[in-house]
C-alpha cells in the first residue's frame, strides 16, 4: 500500500511540474526555487514542520497515557512551549532588526529543537513533570528562533510583486513536513503500540496471549 501511494505522489507530483511551467500565470512559480536562499527556507521549513507537529501531537497523549493526565490538563500543560515561543518570537524578531542578520537564529534553533526531540524520545513513565517542562521549553526556544526567521528569509529572498507567494509556499512546505511527519509517527506509534502491548500482556497470568 505504502508503495503504491509513493508511485501515486509522484505521478501527481510530476504532474504538477509540467502543467505550472505550462501555466501563463502558474500558482506555483518554478523559478522560485532557482533562488537558493529561498529554497533553503523551504527546506528547512519542512524539516521543521516535520519534527515539530510530530512531537506536539503525540506530546498530550504521552501525558494522558502515560502520566495520567485529562485532556484538558494534558492541553494545559504545553504552556511553557508557548510561551517561550512567544518570548523567542518577540527577542528574535528586535534582535534581528537590530543587527540586520539572522543566520545565527535558524541554526541555534534548528539544534535546540533536536535537542529537545533526543531528549523527548528518553521520557518514560518515571520521568518528573519538571523536567518535561525543561524539554518542552527547549523546544518552544527552537520552534520560533527557526519557524519565523525561515519565513522571513523567504520573504525577503525575492521580489516585491512574489512576496505573497513566497509566504504561502514557505507555510506550504511546513504543512507538507507536518503531513508527512503525523503520518510516520502515527505508523510508528501504531506499529510498536501493537506489539509492546501484545507481548505485555502476554506476561500476565490468565490473559489468553
Amino acid at each position: 500500500i505504502l508503495v503504491g501511494l509513493g508511485i501515486i505522489a509522484i505521478a501527481l507530483f510530476g504532474l504538477l511540474i509540467a502543467v505550472e511551467q505550462r501555466a501563463t500565470e502558474p500558482i506555483v512559480p518554478l523559478p522560485l526555487f532557482k533562488n537558493g536562499v529561498f529554497r533553503v527556507a523551504f527546506g528547512t521549513g519542512a524539516i521543521v514542520g516535520f519534527s515539530m507537529f510530530g512531537a506536539l501531537t503525540f506530546l498530550p497523549l504521552f501525558l494522558q497515557i502515560v502520566h495520567g493526565a485529562s485532556p484538558t490538563s494534558s492541553g494545559l500543560q504545553l504552556i511553557p512551549i508557548m510561551v517561550l515561543v512567544l518570548i523567542m518570537a518577540i527577542y528574535s524578531g528586535r534582535r534581528i532588526s537590530a543587527t540586520g542578520t539572522y543566520r545565527r537564529f535558524p541554526i541555534t534553533g534548528t539544534a535546540l529543537m533536536l535537542v529537545s526531540l533526543f531528549l523527548f524520545s528518553h521520557l518514560s513513565a518515571t520521568t518528573p513533570f519538571w523536567q518535561i517542562v525543561i524539554f518542552m521549553a527547549l523546544m518552544g526556544m527552537g520552534m520560533w528562533m527557526t519557524m519565523q526567521v525561515l519565513l522571513l528569509v523567504a520573504q525577503n529572498s525575492v521580489d516585491y510583486s512574489e512576496l505573497g507567494v513566497a509566504s504561502s509556499l514557505a507555510a506550504f512546505g511546513r504543512s507538507i513536513g507536518c503531513a508527512v511527519g503525523l503520518a510516520i509517527g502515527g505508523t510508528i506509534l501504531s506499529g510498536r503500540l501493537d506489539h509492546n502491548l501484545t507481548t505485555q500482556l502476554s506476561k500476565i497470568p490468565g490473559s489468553g496471549l
